[in-house]
């Protein structure tokens, strides 16, 4: 119960631009809901929905490399990368940015790059990356 009334007074805070997402520990940032008020926030921005999708593409990638973790916390933690691979996807694909020069280099050099290291790692870690063409 504690973590859902944190969970959503971060998100407030987020929404209402008291704080950025970036300001938000990790422990505390691996929920989508964190996520998605931010990507609210920087729906017209494209340099913060950049800085947005480029903090939740290292924390997927952090969560993936943990260590020391029981069974039962990585299959959890693959759980939340998998929300929020898929989180990122569906904002990808609804932004308004196409055809701007820094959308297109962010897909080219560090979107692109990623979906298909999470393809390589979902054979290793046997989880599935959802609409990866």
């Amino acid at each position: 119960m504690n973590n859902y009334i944190l969970d959503e007074f971060i998100c407030e805070l987020i929404l209402k631009n008291k704080i950025n997402i970036n300001e938000v520990p990790f422990s505390l940032r691996n929920n989508k809901d964190v996520y998605i008020s931010a990507f609210r926030v920087t729906r017209n921005n494209i340099e913060f929905f950049i800085e947005t999708s480029q903090l939740l593409i290292d924390d997927v990638l952090e969560i993936l490399d943990c260590k020391n973790t029981s069974d039962r916390e990585k299959d959890l933690l693959y759980k939340t990368s998998e929300d929020l691979i898929e989180l990122l996807q569906r904002y990808m694909s609804v932004s308004n940015f196409e055809g701007e020069k820094l959308y297109e280099r962010f897909l080219q050099e560090t979107y692109k790059p990623f979906i298909w290291e999470i393809c390589r790692r979902a054979r290793r870690y046997d989880f599935t990356v959802q609409g990866v063409t």
